[in-house]
């Protein structure tokens, strides 16, 4: 086809290199897994010279792939008394208190997920519920002095009531991972080496033209994005578009049971929490032992906890130079 193509294998040694990087790169606790293989990419493309990335951040939120939109319109359908009396069915099985069961792949906090999602009463508060990694009452538990729920970008979405399913799960997305996720990842990896990031799906113009076409059309026959898979189909072999989703991801639960655990531990131990005096130390360290004795389950907890802590040490020095 005419393109040239990079190969590169990120190694335990750039992860050993970049994962305390970052910190400095995201001016706030960013711990997105596929953060790490983006600014190795920048810093591919600063080697070769290149100033200009065309990115192709916004295809999924403004030509529809939305994921569970068929769960998400059926459960919208459920009147709330239902839904209200299988959430309180689902609290009374006390997994928590069972031995075996209350560190069992963190089922107690899948249970209490699912009760919530019940809970909900529109498509923001599903997904919010169901993408929430730390439960508000788990925070009362990590966090001290924690008084009130923090309010997140999904509490400012709102849609008219004519809006369609389709366009409620994707605009959510839109509004909240993209905006403050897979943006915040895109421009940030790009911009500490001036690379110029231009994101052309996000045109003001096609976002608006889009919102209007019929959801029917962006997801046809099971198809997503399928406007723009038949524009690309034109210019692309149809069997290097259709094939499975694959993403930038690291393999941090590994990492951080090997040749992060080191760095991991100079983060998370007794003497640091206390001296931080942010979180309460013994239910942080509950997450941390709970993931080395091989709980699975508290890798993502113990993984943002861990950036939180790389941020909050860069943040505190770079305050204590300024004084």
């Amino acid at each position: 086809m005419g393109t040239n193509h990079t190969e590169y294998y990120f190694s335990e040694k750039d992860a050993l290199e970049l994962i305390p990087k970052m910190c400095q790169i995201y001016d706030e606790p960013f711990a997105d897994h596929a953060s790490t293989p983006t600014i190795l990419t920048s810093q591919l493309l600063e080697e070769k010279n290149i100033s200009t990335l065309i990115a192709g951040d916004g295809g999924d939120e403004v030509f529809a792939t939305a994921e569970d939109v068929q769960f998400f319109h059926y459960l919208q359908k459920v009147p709330m008394p239902i839904k209200e009396l299988l959430s309180k069915s689902l609290n009374s099985i006390k997994l928590n208190k069972l031995p075996y069961v209350k560190n069992h792949k963190n089922l107690p906090k899948k249970q209490h997920r699912l009760s919530q999602l019940l809970l909900a009463d529109d498509i923001p508060k599903m997904i919010h519920s169901r993408n929430t990694l730390f439960m508000e009452e788990e925070l009362h538990t990590h966090i001290q002095n924690y008084t009130k729920p923090i309010e997140t970008s999904f509490d400012n979405i709102h849609f008219s009531g004519y809006s369609e399913t389709v366009d409620k799960v994707i605009g959510s997305y839109f509004k909240t991972t993209m905006t403050d996720g897979e943006l915040v990842k895109s421009y940030s990896s790009m911009n500490h080496l001036g690379i110029q990031l231009a994101t052309p799906f996000l045109n003001i113009a096609l976002i608006e033209h889009m919102a209007n076409v019929p959801s029917s059309i962006k997801i046809k026959d099971g198809i997503k994005k399928h406007l723009l898979k038949e524009i690309a189909h034109q210019y692309i072999p149809k069997e290097l578009i259709d094939r499975p989703k694959s993403g930038f991801d690291i393999p941090f639960s590994t990492w951080m049971k090997g040749i992060l655990k080191d760095i991991l531990y100079l983060q998370i131990n007794k003497k640091r929490l206390d001296k931080d005096n942010i979180f309460y130390t013994s239910s942080i360290l509950n997450i941390r032992d709970q993931f080395y004795a091989g709980n699975d389950a508290y890798k993502y907890k113990l993984w943002r906890i861990f950036i939180f802590q790389l941020w909050y040490e860069n943040f505190t020095l770079s305050q204590t130079n300024k004084g």
